[in-house]
């Protein structure tokens, strides 16, 4: 089987009225095409049956444009979020870019969880005068279901919908990797995870930057199973040495989370942020593919419905356009 690893963000959220499977590049309107053990039909066929079951209503189709108070829990990406956004900062290679406030966050209550909120959290920034020649932007974005009571308190809250979506995007100018890191739980105890330096060019020139890491943390790694192949048509946005994996059926899966992925997570992260930094007094600057690779998730991405549903289609107009997926 030819293994081919793909930025994805896959996020299933079963809601009153419908089933969404988001991907960032949205591959997956077919998913059973293309994931081997068909992890969507089940979803979907479970659906059909249970869809009138009171527990699998799992959010409110009403939001509200500010933090609730629902401090006694983070979620379980909330680690990977922080650290992310501290290397950032630490790197001396960004500054931070001014989100309008009213896009900063957004919530719903989560239906059939007591006193639980699905959060949605972005940050973004821009790069220094150093780095502007090389990154164009960087944003995160974290939902979260979380709770506002809990036994202990900063307790890590692993149910619900959580999420971690992190892209790193160079500048067009130059021919160096997209940095996309995706790491998806979902209700069912399924964890969709994935580590890539997406080549914007081929050949390409930084694989080998990864190899000795894909060696160290992914490969014959029995914890990551493989997450199954993908279609020909975006093998050009697919790095040979990234971690792609599913969790399902597999002994303590937020253990593996929280430890082996964390490790080779701020690993991952180190090595890009050190390619940046060599690449300051190296040339990078080169032809790539890396409009048409925006241009395709501005117009394929699938979130927009699940985002709409949740917190209207005002706000997540303006998010994608002046946040997640910006032009300019």
């Amino acid at each position: 089987m030819v293994k081919m690893n793909l930025h994805l963000f896959v996020v299933t959220i079963i809601l009153g009225v419908k089933t969404f499977v988001v991907s960032a590049f949205g591959f997956l309107k077919k998913p059973s095409v293309f994931l081997s053990t068909r992890l969507f039909d089940i979803v979907d066929h479970r659906y059909d049956r249970l869809r009138n079951s009171r527990h699998l209503r799992l959010l409110s189709l009403h939001a509200t444009n500010h933090n609730p108070q629902v401090d006694s829990s983070v979620g379980l990406y909330r680690k990977f979020s922080n650290h992310a956004w501290d290397r950032l900062k630490d790197s001396g290679l960004f500054l931070d870019s001014n989100i309008p406030i009213e896009l900063e966050t957004n919530s719903a209550p989560a239906k059939g969880m007591k006193d639980s909120m699905v959060q949605i959290s972005v940050k973004a920034m821009i790069p220094n005068e150093q780095s502007m020649d090389l990154v164009r932007y960087a944003r995160i974005a974290l939902l979260e279901t979380i709770s506002s009571k809990s036994e202990e308190e900063e307790s890590v809250q692993n149910s619900g919908i959580q999420v971690l979506n992190f892209v790193i995007i160079p500048s067009e100018s130059t021919s160096l990797p997209v940095l996309g890191i995706d790491l998806v739980s979902l209700p069912g105890n399924r964890h969709l995870l994935l580590l890539d330096a997406q080549p914007m060019i081929h050949p390409n020139p930084y694989e080998e930057y990864w190899s000795q890491w894909y060696g160290q943390y992914v490969e014959g790694n029995e914890k990551f199973p493989w997450g199954g192949d993908f279609p020909e048509a975006v093998q050009k946005y697919v790095s040979k040495y990234s971690l792609w994996t599913r969790l399902q059926g597999v002994e303590e899966p937020v253990s593996i989370i929280t430890n082996d992925v964390w490790t080779a997570f701020t690993t991952h992260l180190d090595i890009y942020l050190d390619l940046l930094q060599s690449s300051i007094s190296n040339k990078v600057q080169g032809p790539n593919h890396q409009v048409a690779y925006l241009d395709y998730r501005r117009s394929n991405d699938p979130a927009k419905p699940m985002l709409n549903s949740l917190y209207g289609a005002e706000w997540t107009e303006r998010v994608l356009d002046e946040v997640l997926f910006p032009k300019k």
